[in-house]
């Protein structure tokens, strides 16, 4: 039996390895463990380097999942929401600039506009 995570198929001895790696020091970060996880595996990027990151996301679905207990994280994580300024431009020549086009544009799309939206 095995799960498969981040493109990679963890075989229940791995899962167990990784089990065994929480469990030996509980103050260990959730990025300390995925750095021991991926240097236990032997799990390296093309480059070299290991693949913590991968490693660290698939921790998280197995602890999701209910295979792993990971400790709690160390810090909240940031707020992903995009947040858009509800502040208005004031200035009027910064919404309508000034000027012939040329100074904006380059003269190919001054001389035939339609090339500035990529169409003919």
């Amino acid at each position: 039996m095995s799960h498969r995570d981040c493109g990679r198929h963890f075989h229940v001895d791995e899962i167990a390895l990784i089990r065994q790696r929480i469990a030996e020091d509980p103050s260990r970060t959730r990025a300390e463990l995925s750095r021991l996880t991926c240097q236990a595996l032997a799990w390296h990027k093309a480059d070299g380097g290991l693949k913590d990151m991968s490693a660290r996301v698939a921790m998280l679905r197995m602890h999701d999942d209910g295979l792993i207990s990971l400790p709690p994280p160390r810090h909240k994580r940031p707020d992903q929401r995009v947040r858009i300024s509800t502040r208005r431009i004031r200035d009027s020549h910064l919404r309508n600039p000034p000027g012939p086009l040329s100074r904006w544009c380059c003269s190919a799309c001054v001389k035939n506009p339609h090339r500035a939206y990529g169409t003919r």
